[in-house]
Order: C-alpha cells, then sequence, then structure tokens
C-alpha cells in the first residue's frame, strides 16, 4: 500500500494534521494533537492501544497510581512524578482513555502558571496522543526500516 491507501483505510474521515506544523523529522511530517478526539476508526484503535499498554503494564506488576500521587508526588530533584514511579511499580496512566482526559485535565490545573493558558497546559500535558501515535506513524516506522504494508 502507498502511504494514502494505508491512511485512508486507518484513519479514513478522520486523518492526522499533517500540515499544522509544516515540518519534518527524519522525513516524517511532525503531527499535531488537538485535544478534540472525534468519534473514529483511528479513535477506537487508539483506545485499543491504550487498552493493551494498561495491560502490559498490569503484567508487569505496575499498578495505577493514586490522584495525590498525580498530583503531589515530587522525584529528588523537586519534580513532580505524575503518579510515575517505576521503583514502586506505579504509573499515574494506568487507566481508562476518560482517566486520561481526568490526568491531562488535573495535571494542567496543577502547573497553569508554566503556560499561558489552559488549553496550551493540557496540551503539554496530553498523553492521549501517545496512543494515536503508534498508528499514525506505522506506515513510516515500517518503510522506514525496510518492510511494506500490504493488503491480503
Amino acid at each position: 500500500l502507498t502511504e494514502k491507501e494505508y491512511l485512508e483505510i486507518y484513519a479514513q474521515d478522520d486523518q492526522p494534521d499533517l500540515d499544522f506544523y509544516k515540518v519534518k523529522a527524519e522525513g516524517k511530517p511532525i503531527i499535531h494533537y488537538s485535544l478534540n478526539f472525534q468519534k473514529s476508526r483511528r479513535t477506537n484503535l487508539a483506545i485499543h492501544e491504550h487498552l493493551r499498554w494498561n495491560s502490559f503494564m498490569i503484567s508487569k506488576g505496575m499498578v495505577p497510581a493514586s490522584k495525590k500521587l498525580i498530583l503531589e508526588e515530587m522525584d529528588s530533584d523537586g519534580k513532580y512524578t505524575n503518579g510515575k514511579n517505576y521503583a514502586l511499580r506505579r504509573h499515574g496512566n494506568i487507566t481508562t482513555m476518560s482517566g486520561l482526559i481526568e490526568f491531562r485535565k488535573m495535571t494542567a490545573l496543577r502547573d497553569i502558571d508554566k503556560y499561558k493558558s489552559m488549553e496550551k497546559a493540557e496540551e503539554s500535558k496530553d498523553v492521549i496522543k501517545y496512543d494515536y501515535q503508534l498508528l499514525d506513524d506505522a506506515y513510516w516506522l515500517l518503510t522506514k526500516n525496510g518492510y511494506k504494508i500490504v493488503r491480503l
């Protein structure tokens, strides 16, 4: 498949925003992720990717962090951990997609003074984009490493 064919099948009417930044890294356009994730095949696959990641983390003995730890825990350098502590096998993102939206809003509100607006703070704190990135970048990752996506 060509990249265009892949994106038409995978993303359909919810195409990644490749025009916002108009810049490439290693030949790949940088994708802009808004905070408005619409109902689509692409979103469903991102949800499944997050569920896969949750399962993987739990299978390795990780547990969800509490909201209190997400908002208050700091590391030895005085930086917020957002609930992530591998030594204690805890992570702030082991949650549902709606939990990730709540995570984004909570941490953005906590750190609002570092940003010009709540929207900018939320864009910075958003982690849902990582669940989209795997399949958004699949064509590029595979072709860069000598593989092809074919129709069976």
